[in-house]
């Protein structure tokens, strides 16, 4: 779908209630359900050991799967990939 772009606009209305559009995530970076969860979980605001808790997984397994998304997406910390996120968000 994106293949050979150089540049990606989102335009939105910061008045709508918005979610994290899966769907490009998924496409552009090519996460994993388990990773897109762990993604959008952390853009929601909580923390490796809340997003274990509440999937039922391990803390360990929380970290796996950021790294991965980390590879993925070219970042390398929480903040930078949650501020990456925060570009793709849709309207609700």
């Amino acid at each position: 779908m994106f293949q050979g772009a150089r540049g990606l606009l989102l335009i939105s209305d910061p008045t709508e209630s918005r979610s994290l559009a899966l769907n490009a995530l998924q496409e552009i970076f090519r996460l994993t359900p388990a990773e897109l969860r762990v993604s959008s979980a952390l853009l929601e605001g909580f923390d490796t050991r809340k997003i274990a808790d509440d999937h039922r997984i391990g803390a360990e397994t929380v970290r796996y799967h950021l790294k991965s998304v980390f590879a993925k997406t070219g970042t390398s910390h929480q903040a930078q990939l949650v501020s990456l996120l925060s570009r793709f968000v849709e309207r609700g």
